[in-house]
């Protein structure tokens, strides 16, 4: 079981990140319609979901 500090510091982590991961990928969905033309870097955008995927799993399994 995780002590209240460990546990109190990755629940304020969630609730800031993954709103900030929702945004992220809203902001790519919605960009290219008001642009009307695809995105540059998308490959880059998906990258960076997966890397944060694998952080989050890493913090979850090693503490």
């Amino acid at each position: 079981m995780l002590q209240f500090s460990t546990s109190k510091i990755l629940h304020i982590n969630t609730v800031i990140l993954f709103p900030l991961t929702g945004f992220m990928g809203a902001i790519y969905w919605l960009l290219p319609g008001e642009l009307g033309r695809e995105l540059k870097g998308i490959v880059l955008a998906e990258l960076l979901f997966w890397v944060f995927c694998a952080v989050v799993a890493g913090v979850f399994l090693f503490i």
